[in-house]
């Protein structure tokens, strides 16, 4: 039996370092100006359907001796036409298949619905681009590998920087804008956001211009993207793995997304961190925010996605509440182009990304925002303590884990992270007292950890928890000397876990940060374990995943000081299971095509109630696989889809099964 060591907790005194305030505007007055060149098929895009090159440029309005760093928006996918006003009912795809809308309607602006984050930037000397993709694309047909059209988004936003470049070379903007773009772009300082569909369209931009000399050849200047950021972006909906690898990357998930909303967004982050892809000296960030939905980080979706919120309240029913939504964005979006794109870079703005800086009160005081980080994951700076991929008991270097009092469970899957990426501990206390002691490495001579800042968790809640966890952890070195012990508490509130509109609850992990100059008395040499010991009486399940030791790197240096975010106001909710909308459809074979020799099946599916225009991709089942592959009505009615299944698949038993929203909403069609 082990002699009992009584330990004194000390406690660390801190001091809040808040992080800069970006979003103000620059010394610059702006201009907003659009070009659209005529409709064609641009076989580089898509060569089965028209498109355009049409934008909006946010500019200085006064010209600039030196060349402006370039910042590229993209929306995602919406209708192409809507009627009324306060909101405007966007319900009409004509102008994806026909360049025009019907009477009463009006061309949907999609791209000009980050306006105000594209003037401020534009005020601070960046030439902001804002992609509009309503013809062909939007609200258009997926394509055998490219089921939500996001490599075509990747192919159009390289169309437009193929222009741009042209310009910036050889002149000729002011055919379509009155500025004159001749010599004022930098593309050696580039930045890219896209919002759902745009920031899987935003990485098919960067697959594109890395995997083809096509792309290099055509865009004149040299290309040098230094920052990439998504708003509740989609994954998964092309034939390839869409990554960041490289470059400085962040998303925003919104709590109560009532479109993707399965957060699918978290799993480019969980890719780019995994322990086999450590030679990325750039830093990955999600925040989550809560009370958001999908649809109001763009102005110009006026209707709401989501019906509420599971265990929190949702900002766009409070007064006011959709513009504080986009200020979030503006904060965001400011901080991360500020702190990354332009030679008058400053790394300061990127800290509130960081979970041990304070984020912005404004924003802290009416909702919470949640933060997963990860500085780099080189090799010499970042460091596995454990990811629990080996069987329950076993350390990730093949060393025996000892725990007391506690449940413990390895090699878990945590719903809405990438499960080939991410496995995680199911943790259960059972008593107080209880401890959890990952050994991590040799007895003898332990693990020189003495270079390393910071000691990183990844936790979270299994279910929603009425109080915040709470636990301490400590370190032990080859001599068997236990360092003092720190309180999770100390670093911030582990509360949680919310849900989205559907009672669901979003596992999303969050970052824990614990500086390691917090731990006493000890060889930071030579060490063995990490010790978590579970002394608060509440002791809620949660899961634990990818906890490591790291650095930050001098160029995305973030802080050293810690701080705790303030808890929301929020009070819990018990939530309701939402009633979706009824469909009554009818499907029915509509012949055969050939897609690149490949044979594919029309099974053509008609309801009475809109298919809302989402950027959540709807499948079909058949042949026991999903499929999502299909066109709308080239009327631009949205109760009518045709679904393209490949021929060797197209098998049904009676019925036919339609999966929306991500796959919580299934629709049976005879």
């Amino acid at each position: 039996m082990k002699k009992l060591i009584y330990i004194t907790i000390l406690i660390i005194p801190f001091t809040i370092l808040a992080a800069p305030n970006p979003d103000v505007t620059g010394p610059y007055a702006t201009a907003r100006e659009e070009y659209k060149l005529p409709a064609q098929v641009y076989k580089d895009v898509l060569d089965d359907r028209k498109t355009e090159l049409w934008a909006a440029v946010y500019h200085p309005k006064t010209s600039r001796r030196s060349a402006m760093p370039l910042i590229i928006f993209l929306h995602g996918n919406h209708a192409t036409c809507g009627h009324g006003s306060n909101p405007r009912i966007d319900n009409d795809c004509t102008y994806t298949y026909e360049g025009t809308c019907p009477e009463g309607y009006v061309v949907v602006p999609n791209h000009l619905g980050y306006d105000d984050v594209a003037s401020k930037l534009a005020s601070w000397g960046y030439l902001v681009v804002s992609i509009n993709a309503n013809l062909g694309i939007n609200c258009g047909g997926g394509v055998a590998g490219d089921g939500g059209l996001n490599l075509a988004r990747g192919r159009l936003i390289l169309k437009h920087l193929e222009l741009l470049s042209q310009w910036n070379k050889d002149g000729g903007s002011t055919e379509y804008i009155e500025y004159d773009l001749k010599g004022k772009i930098n593309f050696s300082e580039v930045g890219l956001m896209g919002h759902s569909r745009g920031g899987e369209g935003i990485r098919g931009a960067l697959f594109e211009y890395q995997n083809s000399r096509f792309w290099k050849k055509k865009i004149a200047n040299n290309l040098d993207i230094k920052a990439m950021y998504e708003i509740a972006p989609v994954d998964g909906q092309t034939s390839e793995v869409l990554n960041a690898d490289g470059i400085p990357w962040g998303t925003l998930l919104p709590m109560c997304d009532g479109d993707v909303s399965n957060l699918e967004g978290i799993k480019p982050f969980d890719r780019m961190v995994n322990k086999y892809s450590n030679k990325d000296s750039t830093f990955k960030s999600s925040i989550l925010v809560w009370g958001t939905n999908h649809n109001f980080y763009n102005s110009e979706w006026q209707q709401s996605d989501s019906p509420g919120c599971t265990n929190h309240l949702p900002l766009w029913k409070k007064p006011q509440g959709d513009l504080l939504q986009k200020r979030i964005r503006t904060v965001a979006l400011m901080g991360f182009f500020r702190g990354l794109v332009g030679s008058g870079a400053n790394p300061k703005f990127l800290s509130q990304f960081d979970p041990l800086s304070e984020i912005d009160n404004t924003l802290a005081r009416d909702t919470a925002v949640k933060r997963t980080f990860v500085p780099n994951v080189r090799e010499n700076s970042f460091f596995t303590i454990e990811n629990f991929e080996n069987p329950t008991g076993t350390n990730t270097y093949g060393h025996q884990n000892n725990s007391q009092n506690i449940s413990i469970a390895h090699q878990q899957k945590i719903f809405l992270h990438d499960f080939r990426s991410r496995s995680a501990a199911l943790i259960e206390p059972q008593k107080i007292g209880g401890f959890l002691e990952i050994h991590f490495a040799d007895q003898e001579t332990g693990k020189n950890l003495s270079n390393f800042e910071y000691i990183d968790f990844d936790l979270v809640h299994k279910v929603f928890a009425k109080n915040p966890t709470d636990f301490s952890v400590s370190l032990l070195d080859n001599s068997g000397r236990e360092s003092n012990q720190v309180k999770l508490s100390s670093v911030d509130i582990f509360d949680g876990t919310v849900g989205g509109p559907y009672s669901d609850y979003n596992q999303i992990l969050r970052t824990f940060r614990f500086p390691i100059n917090w731990f006493k008395d000890v060889d930071k040499s030579h060490l063995t374990a990490l010790k978590i010991i579970f002394d608060s009486s509440e002791l809620n399940s949660f899961y634990g995943s990818l906890i490591r030791a790291t650095n930050n790197t001098s160029r995305y240096h973030i802080s050293k000081r810690p701080n705790r975010s303030t808890r929301p106001r929020h009070r819990a909710r018990k939530s309701r299971p939402f009633d979706f909308p009824k469909h009554y459809c009818r499907a029915s074979f509509a012949g055969s095509e050939y897609v690149k020799r490949e044979c594919f099946k029309k099974v053509k599916v008609t309801s009475d109630t809109l298919f809302k225009v989402q950027d959540s991709l709807p499948k079909i089942k058949a042949g026991g696989k999903l499929h999502g592959a299909f066109q709308r009505t080239k009327d631009g009615k949205t109760k009518e889809v045709t679904y393209l299944i490949p021929c060797r698949d197209a098998s049904f038993s009676g019925s036919i099964e339609i999966y929306l929203n991500n796959g919580l909403e299934k629709v049976t069609c005879r």
